[in-house]
């Protein structure tokens, strides 16, 4: 059964959005998405966002690669540590793939995406 997200742990606002997409430290490519990683205050939940464009395909398709990506991120949440927020911008042949070929590329990044994340500038709550 699938598990959903808290409202406490998405990315929704657009403010959110752009300030993740301005910075150059974070960037994880994998062959189906890009991963825009920040570190949030001390003590605050991990978040994710997602974006589909009309590149990725129709609806249907856009939708598809969101869950896909929602999913692969609840299942592999401890690669991100606790206090980061996440973005994950889905590519064309997301929508063809299955949850197990994104794991995977999530996998073969995730020694990429802890070297992203030990770079990252602290941030302090206020």
């Amino acid at each position: 059964m699938l598990q959903g997200f808290s409202r406490d742990e998405r990315v929704r606002k657009r403010a959110d959005f752009v300030r993740l997409q301005g910075r150059n430290g974070g960037r994880v490519r994998t062959r189906s998405f890009l991963l825009l990683l920040d570190r949030r205050a001390e003590g605050e939940l991990t978040r994710l966002g997602v974006v589909a464009s009309k590149k990725v395909g129709n609806s249907v398709a856009r939708n598809r690669a969101k869950r896909l990506l929602r999913e692969a991120f609840r299942l592999r949440k401890a690669l991100f540590g606790p206090a980061i927020d996440v973005i994950a911008i889905a590519f064309d042949p997301l929508p063809t793939l299955g949850l197990a070929d994104v794991l995977r590329d999530l996998d073969g990044a995730s020694r990429e995406i802890a070297r992203r994340i030990r770079t990252l500038p602290s941030r302090t709550a206020g």
